[in-house]
């Protein structure tokens, strides 16, 4: 049966709900230009000596969130690339913290890439630290509280620009996740937040991080571990010797550790190993007096604290009271005479924990 327009009673809803209906439309086809203006007034003029802006904001009224494409933060008057570059950020709303009485918001990051830069120079430096209004700027692009916060497929790099060759110490395809950072009880440590972070050091050592934080407390209580395993020192041998006055020319390097850290207070340790690692090699260049005793005294203890595996290891606590940090160096140097017998074990020792550090 065909459909009879002139049955249609369209005239039958008010005009002030049609009224509504036009507005809200005008609204919504508003918001993404309001949204664009807004951040980008924000990261041109609440970060100091850095400017910003994003290429486009796009809504999704439907599961309560927005996005935002093309981030980019620059110094401003700079040839330097910028300090912070992101493809997409997604925003939505966390709809289990609205239980609760909370507007909170889940929070995803892609392809997010951070470039930090140092230098004696003031125009080849860029290191983003305290700048004023930054956080405005930060409130702008998130305006409300996190719940969670996911960041995949991005990359870390750190350049000291005052080298002959400034190679960047790089962190690529980094993955890391917290979560439940609004809705877990305070003061709990069973319930504190989950996190985790990988990626890869200098195209080929894997860094990895995982733990709780509780981030209600005041300050934040932290139960971690991490770990780097067949890590190159000879791939940032050059920013090594520009900060510290030590070569580690060949080998790799492996650490597994654990800490935990609430009311101000520290326990961990580092469980350390060096595989075939040269401190000097034949051809080296010293820099001076300094650099020398360094070297000689750096490549005696390799020499003599070596495994039949020709492996270094040394077993490293350290704590931290109030404001007294300590290290214990002469646990560390037995561990690293035992090692010469029985080999120390790679891996966790899981002896660290907020329950020891909370019991004491």
């Amino acid at each position: 049966m065909p459909l009879n327009l002139k049955k249609l009673q369209l005239g039958r809803f008010p005009k002030w709900l049609w009224i509504t209906i036009l507005i809200l439309v005008v609204i919504r086809l508003a918001l993404p230009y309001v949204g664009l203006y807004t951040i980008n007034w924000a990261l041109a003029n609440k970060m100091g000596t850095y400017d910003g802006r994003i290429q486009d904001f796009d809504l999704s009224l439907y599961r309560g969130a927005y996005q935002l494409q093309g981030l980019q933060i620059k110094k401003k008057n700079s040839d330097l690339p910028p300090i912070l570059a992101v493809k997409e950020i997604d925003l939505s709303i966390a709809w289990r913290t609205l239980l609760s009485g909370k507007i909170a918001a889940d929070v995803q990051i892609d392809r997010m890439v951070v470039r930090l830069m140092d230098s004696d120079k003031k125009e080849k430096k860029q290191l983003g630290n305290d700048e004023p209004g930054a956080e405005d700027a930060a409130k702008a692009i998130i305006p409300v509280s996190v719940e969670s916060v996911v960041v995949k497929n991005s990359a870390f790099y750190f350049t000291n620009n005052d080298l002959k060759i400034a190679l960047p110490v790089q962190i690529e395809s980094i993955y890391g996740k917290v979560e439940d950072l609004l809705t877990r009880a305070r003061g709990l440590s069973e319930s504190i937040s989950p996190f985790e972070l990988e990626g890869f050091a200098m195209g080929h050592s894997q860094i990895k991080i995982d733990g709780k934080v509780d981030a209600l407390a005041t300050p934040i209580r932290l139960d971690v571990n991490f770990s780097l395993v067949e890590f190159h020192p000879k791939s940032v041998n050059a920013l090594l010797l520009s900060y510290l006055p030590l070569d580690l020319t060949s080998g790799e390097i492996s650490l597994y550790g654990e800490t935990a850290m609430s009311k101000g207070n520290v326990i961990g340790y580092i469980n350390l190993f060096l595989k075939d690692v040269d401190v000097v090699a034949p051809d080296q260049k010293l820099l001076g007096v300094k650099h020398f005793f360094i070297e000689v005294i750096s490549a005696a203890a390799n020499w003599i604290l070596k495994n039949k595996e020709k492996v270094l290891a040394a077993h490293i606590p350290f704590s931290k009271t109030g404001e007294k940090f300590d290290v214990k160096y002469g646990e560390a140097f037995s561990s690293a005479i035992e090692n010469r017998k029985e080999p120390l074990k790679k891996g966790f020792d899981n002896s660290i924990s907020l329950k020891n550090l909370e019991a004491k």
